[in-house]
């Protein structure tokens, strides 16, 4: 709901995650279209692409409840709870394991790719998980490595109290003002790079780091 205490970044905000919803549902429609003609036609569907398609509206989902969550303040918290039980109903009927790897994984700084498929993009990014479904299922070479899930951006955001000082530095930004807006985004870029990394992130990130060097070593 916007209000007259709405921010122009807070009303640019909410205009973005209010896009976000409807493409997600968009998305979610055209798929549900397609797998509606395949049914109408008698096409036979290979169950590796109904699985990824599944997916991506089991993804869709997610992203629809979460963007209006943070729309309404956490108004519909019980609406993750239904899409839990909902997903893995469909997973099941899939032949998947029914745990939910979302909240299983979204607590860890480090995903390696091994470990990711097209259900995680909300979580690491639709390129990384869409690279790492066709490296992990149909077996294309991709070099190995792994993802900083969200949970670490949010580790490094909050360590550094950097959401509020950001916010501070948007309050009564003139969005017209090309000039301000180019040394707020300047004081914004610095804040982040100097900020203190989070111990904890930093040996996550070390000890991949040196794991996927020994890999290397042994390869060659």
């Amino acid at each position: 709901m916007i209000t007259k205490l709405d921010t122009p970044y807070d009303l640019q905000f909410k205009i973005k995650q209010f896009r976000n919803i409807i493409d997600a549902n968009n998305s979610t429609l055209e798929i549900i279209s397609e797998l509606q003609q395949y049914l109408q036609d008698g096409k036979p569907l290979n169950p590796i692409l109904l699985a990824k398609k599944v997916t991506n509206i089991i993804v869709n989902t997610y992203k629809m409840v979460k963007v209006l969550n943070e729309l309404t303040d956490n108004k519909y918290p019980n609406l993750f709870q239904v899409y839990e039980d909902i997903s893995s109903r469909i997973r099941a009927k899939l032949g998947e394991r029914t745990v939910n790897r979302k909240k299983e994984f979204t607590k860890k700084l480090i995903i390696p790719f091994a470990e990711i498929d097209n259900s995680y993009a909300d979580i690491v990014g639709e390129k990384i998980s869409f690279m790492c479904d066709i490296k992990n299922k149909a077996g294309i070479p991709v070099p190995d490595g792994f993802a900083i899930p969200e949970s670490a951006y949010r580790m490094f955001m909050e360590e550094n109290n950097l959401e509020e000082r950001i916010n501070r530095l948007m309050e009564g930004i003139d969005y017209t003002d090309m000039q301000s807006l180019y040394q707020i985004s300047s004081r914004i870029r610095n804040l982040i790079i100097k900020a203190k990394m989070p111990i904890e992130l930093e040996e996550a990130i070390s000890e991949a780091l040196h794991a996927m060097r020994a890999l290397f070593d042994t390869e060659l």
